[in-house]
């Protein structure tokens, strides 16, 4: 259960202002009080009162470049596991940064700190994207996790730099990809557009596998790095890191961040539970296209048949191209022309809990 006294009932507020869990004192701007909705209805604001209180810890704020990492843990020369927490790829995915804030706020993460000392971990949580945040959108001028390739990574960064200087993405990738050389294990922590329940992404080798059966979520995701090219987990996987995506549920549902939680101590504390899981390989996505829209409602992990009609572009009606089905993952709730409408996926198997487990 999150604190009482980080949760306020609702308070009056003018339903016809737009809000979001990044407006909450532990995500942006500590200074105001900002309410929550969900489906149009207020649930829940944080007050005046219940500011951040730090004292003196360092903690990720996206008003400030030097505010947008934090290390706990033992020092650089001792640790023999690294651990990477990212949040904010996407700017308007504040889950994890709010999660990462709160549990900060209420000492969590300093008394692990003692732990990660004894264990010679070091653990570093960068917020990826401040400017996205800031400006309350996916991303500024690139989708940043679709530039994770050797293009931009490898072949003269300063010659890409010079011919676009206005990318605002382009500057934040040398850190991350940094930071990613740098760890051992890295969770990538994101929240979807549309409703869904929480789940996770996983490249498809095994170690990889076994490391994302450990969050408490109840879909598995496999094959999807795969399909899309250029993302943090696709560039960990090439290094032959052990990652996962997770995707804590909607934008505006305060239970992702309740998720993102639970997802950072587990991968923190380094005991962790097999969760049972619904496993779904990803087949193939389903790109916007110009005229696109939807022509009925699509819902996660919904079950389609062979040539049922979803919605249509200009290139006419769009269908479901599989004999057997497919199962739809990650549908958008705010269509973005070149990106996925959802992706195509097929039921896999389920993955039993096996109590407890370590990743070292």
């Amino acid at each position: 259960m999150m604190p009482k006294f980080l949760i306020n009932e609702a308070a009056k507020e003018d339903e016809d202002s737009i809000s979001g869990i990044w407006n909450s004192p532990c995500s942006v701007v500590p200074e105001k009080c900002f309410s929550m909705r969900k489906k149009g209805k207020l649930e829940r604001t944080y007050s005046q009162k219940e500011q951040l209180a730090f004292q003196g810890v360092p903690y990720l704020n996206a008003n400030d470049e030097q505010s947008t990492e934090v290390n706990f843990g033992c020092s650089e020369e001792d640790a023999k596991v690294r651990k990477l927490i990212l949040v904010c790829v996407h700017g308007n995915e504040t889950c994890g940064l709010t999660a990462v804030n709160e549990l900060i706020q209420v000492g969590w993460f300093q008394h692990q700190n003692e732990l990660l000392k004894v264990k010679k971990e070091r653990v570093k949580i960068i917020l990826a994207n401040p400017r996205a945040v800031l400006e309350k959108k996916r991303f500024v001028d690139l989708n940043l996790n679709r530039i994770f390739q050797p293009t931009y990574i490898q072949n003269n960064l300063s010659e890409i730099f010079a011919s676009v200087p206005t990318k605002y993405e382009l500057s934040r990738l040398p850190i991350l990809t940094k930071a990613i050389e740098w760890c051992d294990y890295l969770i990538d922590i994101h929240s979807t557009s549309a409703m869904t329940p929480p789940f996770v992404i996983c490249p498809s080798d095994d170690k990889s596998e076994l490391f994302a059966q450990t969050f408490p979520v109840e879909y598995m995701i496999k094959d999807l790095s795969k399909i899309v090219q250029g993302t943090t987990l696709e560039w960990a996987t090439r290094l032959s890191k052990i990652g996962a995506c997770v995707e804590c549920g909607f934008h505006f549902d305060l239970q992702s961040i309740m998720v993102a939680r639970q997802v950072i101590e587990r991968f923190v504390t380094d005991q962790v539970v097999t969760q049972a899981h619904n496993i779904v390989s990803c087949k193939k996505s389903q790109l916007i296209q110009k005229g696109f829209h939807f022509l009925k409602k699509v819902t996660a992990f919904q079950d389609v048949k062979f040539n049922e009609v979803l919605g249509e572009d200009d290139n006419g009606p769009i269908s479901c191209p599989f004999k057997d089905g497919a199962t739809i993952i990650m549908p958008t709730e705010n269509p973005i022309f070149g990106e996925e409408a959802w992706f195509w996926g097929e039921h896999k198997n389920r993955i039993q809990a096996q109590g407890i487990t370590s990743l070292s």
